[in-house]
């Protein structure tokens, strides 16, 4: 990640906030994982500055509106995430249905789910992930409920 831009001779514009003018290129310090990620996958729609030339954030071309900070101290989540143990109390929330427990507090992909498409919308980003296959999986994490085993769930994200 840290010399991705330069390395690939990319370059990407930064644009006012308020005036949708350029300001500047986007810099290997300026980005985090997740927009490598995005981006390696063609989804970056723009890259804006604040007033104060300091806040950096961007929209994927899943987003309509709300944009996403840049964040060098979280790391991309990927590959198997571990185990998560939920309550009972929150588990009933989700009929204890395993998938959609894992979707929520495992893997953080969001609790809007669209039945006739099958596909878990994340809402920070609008992005859309799909339940599969351990071999077809970006991300998988294990939900136990109160330490007992509700079972190890799988998802891969669907790009536009």
């Amino acid at each position: 990640m840290e010399k991705y831009l330069s390395a690939n001779n990319i370059k990407i514009p930064v644009l006012s906030e308020d005036s949708k003018e350029f300001v500047r290129y986007l810099e290997d310090k300026d980005v985090d994982e997740e927009f490598i990620h995005e981006l390696k996958h063609d989804n970056i729609k723009v890259v804006y500055i604040d007033k104060s030339l300091k806040k950096l954030t961007y929209q994927t071309k899943e987003m309509l509106y709300d944009t996403l900070l840049f964040n060098r101290n979280v790391p991309l989540k990927q590959g198997d995430l571990g185990v998560f143990d939920v309550t009972r109390k929150d588990a009933a929330c989700f009929q204890n249905d395993g998938e959609k427990i894992a979707a929520v507090f495992g893997v953080n992909i969001g609790y809007r789910y669209i039945e006739e498409e099958k596909l878990y919308v994340k809402p920070s980003n609008q992005s859309k992930w799909k339940a599969v296959s351990a071999e077809e999986a970006d991300v998988s994490v294990t939900i136990t409920i109160e330490g007992e085993m509700k079972g190890t769930y799988h998802f891969k994200r669907i790009w536009p």
